[in-house]
């Protein structure tokens, strides 16, 4: 993961140690505060005696991306709880809702578990803490973006699913 803090001219690799074996996917910016930034990571090599393939999951920086801190949490499929280091692949941001808050949703494939699930969380708290949204079907592969013009959030696998931009 590379930075550049001067326009291009100069680049840092940053994330040294948290990022090496996995590849990152997708990285939002808050629109509000470029300090704080969220990114998805994908595929990584499974922490010792786990069973499951390990996913990247989520993390945020605070500092424009020169510290990371991955997000805890976990989400739920077939009423079982599994920590949120999926495979993510995306994370976007909605318009401001009438309140003037933005709503991240991330996007995870868990393809190790029966049906391929596709996870949908989202934050409510600038990628502070996050919540999982049912609702959704979806497969692996799934795109999922916003509609910039609402607060819809459009699928490539799976009908068109109303969200609002906050709770």
């Amino acid at each position: 993961l590379m930075l550049s803090k001067d326009g291009g001219a100069t680049w840092s690799n940053i994330g040294v140690g948290q990022f090496d074996s996995m590849p990152v996917n997708h990285i939002l910016f808050d629109p509000d505060n470029p300090s704080i930034v969220t990114l998805t990571a994908g595929d990584a090599p499974p922490p010792s005696g786990s069973t499951l393939p390990f996913g990247g999951g989520l993390w945020r920086s605070t500092d424009g991306g020169s510290t990371w801190t991955q997000v805890k949490g976990t989400f739920t499929y077939s009423k079982k709880s599994y920590p949120l280091n999926a495979r993510f692949c995306n994370v976007v941001c909605s318009i401001k809702s009438g309140t003037g808050k933005r709503r991240y949703y991330a996007v995870a494939a868990v393809p190790a578990l029966k049906d391929d699930p596709v996870i949908l969380m989202a934050s409510d708290d600038q990628g502070v803490t996050w919540k999982q949204l049912t609702g959704l079907t979806a497969k692996a592969n799934t795109t999922v973006d916003i509609d910039r013009k609402s607060t819809r959030l459009n699928s490539s696998h799976s009908s068109v699913s109303r969200m609002p931009s906050s709770a």
